[in-house]
């Protein structure tokens, strides 16, 4: 009875061949994407109710350094509304003063060793649990995170033909979560695509006290 049943179904399968099949049917893909791992769509659930959101934080710039091509930022998350948690390391994104992305790619530092406790020179790779800022009693802690930014052009050592292009916001994109805490720089940062690195050097949760 097998055999029947196998020879009948191959038998199907090359008279609708013959036929010609349905044109209307979209043809079977013999592989499917693989998702990004934690991605989320803008507009959908976030998958962890306790994961931070846009009403939940606000981006401060907290200082800029630099010279001779070289710059430095320090960004800081904080004010929480609820507590709730930053599920990792952010990507860095700039936008122009029209909001339009740049597109100027980084890379994070190395992760902090287990016992590191200095989050300017290394990326903190866990999620951050964050507190509400109006944490009482006045001795709680509030948990903030500061992010350190180093952009270096270096057209001058190698000349760059690109467009110079200037960076109006800085965002962190936090993963998981269509969360992009946008930060509006004082000044505008140049960037030329062909020589600009940008490095995440610094990311990691600081206590301060309640205010």
């Amino acid at each position: 009875m097998r055999l029947i049943a196998a020879a009948a179904v191959v038998a199907a399968l090359v008279l609708l061949i013959a036929c010609g099949g349905d044109s209307s049917s979209p043809p079977s893909s013999t592989s499917s994407p693989t998702p990004t791992e934690g991605a989320v769509a803008p507009g959908q659930e976030t998958p962890n109710e306790s994961a931070c959101t846009a009403e939940d934080v606000t981006g401060t710039l907290v200082s800029t350094e630099g010279a001779a091509g070289h710059t430095f930022l320090t960004l800081e998350v904080g004010s929480a509304q609820r507590v709730c948690i930053l599920l990792g390391p952010p990507e860095v994104r700039w936008y122009d003063a029209a909001g339009v992305g740049l597109g100027v790619s980084f890379t994070p530092n190395s992760d902090c060793e287990q016992d590191e406790t200095d989050y300017l020179t290394c990326v903190y790779p866990d999620e951050v649990s964050m507190s509400p800022a109006n944490a009482s009693p006045a001795t709680d802690a509030v948990t903030v995170t500061e992010a350190v930014v180093s952009i270096t052009n270096i057209d001058v050592l190698e000349p760059c033909a690109s467009p110079t292009r200037m960076a109006h916001v800085v965002g962190l994109q936090f993963p998981g979560v269509s969360l992009d805490v946008q930060i509006e720089l004082p000044n505008d940062i140049e960037f030329q695509y062909c020589s600009a690195q940008v490095d995440l050097v610094g990311y990691g949760p600081v206590l301060t006290g309640s205010s």
